[in-house]
């Protein structure tokens, strides 16, 4: 990446949507990027109202954080920045702008598309860029689900809290971090969070770290949560040798 482009000239501008998904949504300008002379600036025209959402196929896995990345890439010559664009591993597409001579950034972008071998295709010259990102992260946190005397609660991912005969709560899956912001201070005393592992209920990935934490709230009578009437939760998850 060269050093930062010259600001008294124009600049070609060009904003990336990455999502934890790893699609790319490169199309947020009409053209892809757009050029800006000193001073001037530029709203997205197919950007519209931003909404950080947890899509559903994540939200049905028990996952309640996840990440998107806005990158602004700005250069003093012009780039096909839709190169980019992609849902998935996907095949190799045509360019959707030729532009002659080919750039450095073409050239960076077009090796994503293509693993064969093919002639190389000699850059003019070297293009003056630079990067900025912003990082959203959405947490949506689970719905509670009451307590009952008579049955038992589901939650989610095979988790069950059993019928108690005395307690009244709500009770849901959440994360370590998620409760920790809710209560503004660390929830477990030192000696938990130094010497022990949380028990995970779902497995982590990417930035979800994983349901590790069962939270109870609008809680009555938990006194009657005793040595010979606990509060038992069945979990869906196998368990070591001995544990």
């Amino acid at each position: 990446m060269g050093d930062r482009p010259d600001c008294d000239r124009p600049l070609y501008c060009a904003l990336l949507d990455i999502a934890e998904s790893f699609a790319i949504s490169a199309d947020l300008f009409d053209a892809g990027g757009v050029w800006l002379n000193p001073g001037e600036e530029a709203i997205a025209p197919d950007w519209g109202p931003a909404e950080a959402t947890i899509p559903p196929e994540f939200a049905s896995q028990g996952i309640t954080e996840y990440k998107d990345v806005l990158k602004l890439i700005v250069s003093l010559a012009e780039f096909d920045v839709r190169l980019l664009n992609q849902t998935g591993l996907d095949l190799p597409r045509t360019r959707s702008v030729a532009t002659e001579p080919q750039g450095m950034l073409n050239q960076l972008f077009g090796r994503i598309q293509t693993r064969e071998l093919k002639p190389r295709v000699q850059a003019n010259a070297f293009d003056d860029w630079m990067t900025r990102q912003v990082v959203v992260i959405t947490v949506r946190p689970k719905e509670t689900v009451p307590l009952s005397d008579v049955s038992q609660a589901n939650l989610s991912a095979g988790i069950k809290v059993l019928p108690h005969s005395a307690l009244k709560a709500e009770a849901r899956l959440t994360t370590v971090n998620q409760s920790t912001r809710d209560l503004g201070s660390h929830i477990l005393p030192p000696l938990l969070r130094d010497q022990t592992q949380p028990f995970q209920f779902t497995a982590s990935r990417a930035t979800d770290p994983g349901l590790s934490a069962l939270e109870l709230r609008n809680v009555q009578n938990r006194e009657a949560v005793t040595p010979d009437n606990p509060l038992r939760v069945v979990a869906d998850v196998p368990l070591e040798d001995g544990a």
